[in-house]
C-alpha cells in the first residue's frame, strides 16, 4: 500500500483485500488517526506470509502526512493466520505519543501482535503510550501447518505466542528496509528507556497449548533482542480462553553471542529475563493443564 516516502498520498483506501505467499508482508501502510471512523482501511487479510527475514501479516505505521496523527495514531481491523513472524507489527517507525492496534484477528502465527515504540533521542521527555485492545489471539487452529504433510508446497512448524512484549527505543526501521541492516523489522539494537507504558486490555487469548506438534505455545513471549531497559506491560480486562496455565509465558535465553568486551562484557546480557507485567481483572475461561 501507499506507505512512507509518499508525501502526496492521501484519501487511501484499502478494504477487504487477501494477500497470500507474500516474503516481506502482506501490508504495509499508515494507520489513520484515533478519532477517525470512515474505516477507509478494514477488512483485509494476509495469510501464508513467509521469508527468514520478513513475514509479518501487516506492518502498520504513522501517517506524518496526516495532521490527526500528530497526538495519537489507530491501526485496526486486520485478519492474518499462517505468518512466519507476526501478524500485526507496528511502532518501530517514529510515532506520536498515544498508538493505539485494536480489533485484529490473529490465529496460528509465530507472534500474533508484537508493537513497539520509536523516537528521536528526545523522546525521553515524553511517555508514550502503546494500547493493543480488543484483538483475539488463537494459538491452534484445525487448519495444518504443512496441509501435503511435508511434501512440498507451504509448510512450517515453529512455536507459537499470542502477544510479543517489546520495549521502547529511539532508533527506528523503515516500514520498507532497504538493506539487510533493517531486518528482521522488529529487531532494533538501540538505547532504551524505562518510560512509556504498554497497554494491553480486553482482548481474547485462547486454545494455547504447552504439547502440540509444533512444542510449546505461550499467550505471552519477551523479546529476545532489545535493550536491558523493559517498559512495563499493563494487562487488564483479558480472557485466555482454553489455555494451559502451565505454558503462560516464554523467556527466550539471551544470546551467547553477547557475552563480548563490546556488548556486555563476560556475561550476556539479560534483556530476554527481564519482564515487568502487571495484572488486573483478567479472567481464565476453561483452563487446562494447571500449575
Amino acid at each position: 500500500m501507499c506507505s512512507e516516502g509518499f508525501s502526496s498520498c492521501t484519501g487511501l483506501k484499502a478494504r477487504d483485500n487477501i494477500v497470500a505467499g507474500a516474503a516481506w508482508s502482506g501490508f504495509t501502510g499508515p494507520a489513520s488517526g484515533c478519532d477517525d471512523e470512515s474505516n477507509s482501511i478494514s477488512g483485509n487479510v494476509a495469510h501464508s506470509i513467509r521469508n527468514s527475514m520478513g513475514g509479518y501479516g501487516a506492518i502498520l505505521h504513522l501517517d506524518a502526512n496526516d495532521p490527526k496523527q500528530s497526538t495519537c495514531m489507530k491501526a485496526d481491523g486486520f485478519f492474518a493466520y499462517k505468518c512466519n513472524t507476526m501478524g500485526v507489527t507496528g511502532g518501530y517507525n517514529a510515532g506520536p505519543v498515544m498508538s493505539k492496534f485494536t480489533n485484529h484477528i490473529v490465529l496460528d502465527s509465530v507472534v500474533g501482535m508484537g508493537l513497539g515504540w520509536t523516537g528521536n533521542p528526545g523522546f525521553k521527555d515524553v511517555e508514550p503510550v502503546v494500547e493493543a485492545s480488543g484483538n483475539t489471539f488463537y494459538g491452534e487452529s484445525p487448519i495444518p501447518d504443512c496441509p501435503q504433510n511435508g511434501q512440498g508446497g507451504y509448510c512450517y512448524k515453529k512455536k507459537k505466542a499470542g502477544y510479543f512484549a517489546a520495549t521502547m527505543l529511539t532508533g527506528s526501521h523503515p516500514a520498507h528496509p532497504s538493506t539487510s541492516l533493517n531486518v528482521p523489522y522488529h529487531f532494533l539494537m538501540a538505547e532504551g528507556t524505562a518510560k512509556g507504558k504498554f497497554i494491553v486490555a480486553k482482548n481474547k487469548f485462547m486454545k494455547f497449548k504447552s504439547s502440540t506438534s509444533d512444542g510449546n505455545n505461550q499467550p505471552m513471549i519477551t523479546q529476545q533482542q532489545g535493550p536491558d531497559n523493559m517498559n512495563i506491560n499493563i494487562f487488564m480486562d483479558n480472557e485466555f480462553i482454553d489455555c494451559d496455565q502451565s505454558s503462560f509465558a516464554y523467556l527466550p535465553d539471551p544470546s551467547r553471542g553477547w557475552a563480548n568486551i563490546a556488548d556486555c562484557g563476560n556475561f550476556p546480557c539479560t534483556a530476554p529475563f527481564q519482564a515487568l507485567w502487571h495484572f488486573y481483572r483478567n479472567k481464565f475461561t476453561n483452563p487446562t493443564n494447571k500449575i
